[in-house]
């Protein structure tokens, strides 16, 4: 147990829930993105990373003439650390701890695939592409973006000091993904609005002669807020009044601006900036620090033995690299395939001529193949204009969308039209809220509307709740599913060995499916529902209270499944005020474990599941009794914070629609986007 406060008396352990999974895999095999993110950042927070790190000597008599990086970390340190990673964030009612155990042959995969990613680099050798014993390794600018992203989500207290240096000059593109295939989700206009942040707002012609890149204020990535007071900072309920919670406006981690001398600094320079390891032409492992001045151009180019002069050319080994160094994609062949959409969608047209190596009927990656833009990529990218999606691209901090599949609604078919903003025509659709969310593009502008009036976490946790209904429809099928087959069982005959397989095959799914309900169930509450969560959203307070009954006090049996890979627990512990104001946290971290009751039974490597509760059991009991007890437990704790959910996400749905989303409609903004998707309606 863990003590806080002062004083003496008696005081009873809070209730606990504990909640464990392995990474999930998309179709191929891949782990999840998401998953990878939340590795590479709890580690890079584990790993406590200094501006003057220190360098182990053989001798200390003898002084060490290896040169220093700033916030670097050795390959070994790494597998060490990633061995037993542990993050634990206060809030005012709750303690989350996230624990990662990972395999070394586990970590070296990871490990790589960050590198892959453009997450990490060696900076005493740019153009290395991989890991080995014996280099300094270093955060990128996106792997720093990552790691900015992820401790303004978890309200992340002490702030890692890489976030307030010169390394945090990215504003990083995120990608929203299916829940279920982990797939980007996209729509023809999604893909503009891209291909516009690609193409950044001018010409980004590249020349040995130019400058370094401007990059944004440490202030604008941190999301500092001054001190002016407001009533809207004022953290109490009005109960007299309403039942609604005044809350104050959240921004994540706990910065004080004063603590970072150069946060306004407009002209501050990024450390990887360097005329040569820019150039498109490069083999640096990492070209791009910044996000928002687009791609790296060649300004005039001739082909051919006619010696055919194009305007404007770029390698698509240039656009794999800005979308592998600039969006938080982190398989390369996932590059491949976005990049591939813009000549899909008419964006990008190839030059044949040589010297450029493009082969007809096939979308290939590499310098020497060229591209230039078509007529309706030029109308797309509009330099040469003031375009108001434009100018919005070229600074806005991109989040997240949402797959119209995580809230059951259907992408509408997209077509364009260039007539109707040059008539001074306005079209007016879009009534509802679910309109505006069903193309992704669309969703896009509405989220950023939401950022700038301070109040996306509406539409978060809308998105994340959708989430969590659908996977529980997946839940409640595995169940009819398993129902089904066990009455199969008892009207056919079959094999003893092949039912057996089938139960254990439908049980696995369950508990696999029940355990990330469990997980997602936590994360909502941890984020948008506990008092001093980082986005804490102004709820009725009943129902804030009745969802903290639930998550606090769970039931006592909880299934945790075994990983061969790596396990991750999030407990939630409520904080129990004693007479003498004592604080008491609960906690069990048990990985790799299986917990019934108080007994545990500890899981080798390689053991599995069957062997494991048969050990377990006693004389008359089953495994799949103990299964059943414990899964019991699970099921009713998800069944009583259904409902509780549900009334969350249509109060967030309400408020949107009639608050945030009029203000949308009429933003210049949404007209031209309106115009673009060539969607009419009547002005109501």
């Amino acid at each position: 147990m863990d003590f806080g406060g002062k004083g003496l008396g008696h005081f009873s352990p809070a209730a606990h829930e504990l909640a464990s999974k392995t990474f999930k895999r998309t179709p191929n095999g891949l782990i999840f993105t998401e998953d990878l993110k939340r590795v590479f950042s709890i580690l890079l927070i584990c790993l406590e990373l200094k501006e003057k790190p220190s360098i182990p000597q053989k001798n200390p008599l003898i002084p060490s003439f290896q040169k220093t990086y700033p916030f670097s970390f050795s390959l070994q340190d790494a597998i060490s650390k990633m061995a037993d990673l542990i993050l634990q964030v206060n809030m005012n009612t709750t303690k989350v701890s996230v624990s990662y155990s990972i395999q070394p042959e586990l970590a070296c995969r990871m490990l790589r695939t960050f590198m892959d990613a453009k997450l990490l680099h060696v900076p005493a050798d740019r153009t290395r592409a991989e890991l080995k014993d014996g280099v300094s390794i270093q955060p990128t600018p996106k792997g720093v973006a990552v790691l900015q992203r992820y401790t303004r989500q978890t309200g992340l207290k002490d702030v890692p000091p890489i976030l307030k240096s010169d390394l945090n000059s990215m504003e990083l593109f995120t990608f929203e993904r299916s829940s279920m295939t982990d797939a980007i989700i996209h729509s023809d206009y999604f893909v503009s609005l891209l291909f516009v942040k690609l193409m950044g707002p001018t010409k980004n012609i590249w020349s040995p002669d130019n400058g370094p890149d401007k990059v944004p204020t440490l202030a604008k990535l941190l999301e500092c807020a001054d001190d002016t007071f407001s009533f809207e900072s004022i953290n109490v309920a009005w109960s007299g009044y309403s039942q609604t919670e005044a809350r104050p406006h959240q921004s994540g981690s706990h910065i004080d601006p004063d603590s970072i001398p150069n946060i306004q600094d407009q002209y501050r320079i990024s450390p990887l900036s360097h005329r040569f390891f820019t150039n498109p032409d490069s083999t640096s492992h990492t070209q791009y620090y910044t996000s928002s001045s687009g791609v790296r151009l060649f300004n005039t180019k001739t082909f051919g033995n006619e010696r055919v002069l194009y305007e404007c050319t770029f390698s698509t080994k240039a656009i794999w690299q800005w979308l592998m160094d600039c969006t938080d994609i982190v398989y390369p062949k996932e590059a491949v395939t976005v990049a591939s959409l813009f000549l899909k969608n008419g964006l990008i047209k190839p030059i044949t001529l040589a010297p450029s190596d493009n082969h007809k009927h096939r979308f290939s990656i590499g310098p020497n193949c060229f591209f230039t833009l078509t007529q309706l990529g030029w109308e797309s990218v509009q330099w040469k204009s003031e375009n108001s999606i434009r100018a919005f691209l070229a600074g806005v901090d991109s989040r997240k969308l949402t797959s119209p599949q995580d809230y059951n609604e259907t992408k509408p078919e997209v077509s364009r039209s260039s007539s109707d903003l040059a008539s001074g025509h306005k079209p007016a659709y879009f009534t509802d809220l679910t309109h505006v969310l069903r193309d992704p593009g669309m969703r896009y502008l509405f989220r950023t509307h939401l950022e700038r009036e301070f109040c996306v976490e509406n539409l978060d946790v809308y998105i994340e709740i959708k989430k969590f209904l659908k996977r529980m429809t997946v839940l409640k099928n595995l169940l009819d599913t398993k129902s089904s087959k066990e009455s199969d069982n008892n009207n056919v005959s079959k094999s003893k060995h092949f039912s057996d397989l089938v139960v254990n095959t439908i049980n696995h799914a369950l508990f696999r499916q029940s355990n990330e309900c469990l997980e997602t169930a936590y994360q909502i509450y941890s984020s948008f529902i506990a008092q001093g969560s980082p986005y804490q959203l102004n709820i009725d307070h009943t129902l804030r209270e009745s969802i903290t009954e639930v998550i606090l006090y769970p039931q006592p049996c909880m299934f945790i499944s075994c990983s061969e890979e790596a396990t991750v627990t999030e407990n939630f512990t409520k904080r129990v005020d004693g007479k003498a104001g004592m604080t008491i946290q609960s906690e069990i971290n048990y990985p790799n474990r299986l917990v019934r009751d108080n007994e545990i039974q500890s899981i080798k490597h390689g053991d599995t599941r069957k062997d494991v509760l048969r050990e377990h059991c006693g004389a008359g009991e089953s495994a799949n009794e103990i299964i059943g007890d414990n899964f019991s437990g699970i099921l009713k704790t998800l069944k009583l914070i259904y409902p509780l959910f549900e009334k969350v996400a249509n109060s967030m749905y309400r408020l949107m629609s009639v608050d945030s989303l009029p203000k949308f409609i009429n933003s210049d903004l949404y007209q031209e986007a309106a115009v673009m998707l060539n969607f009419e309606g009547k002005i109501s």
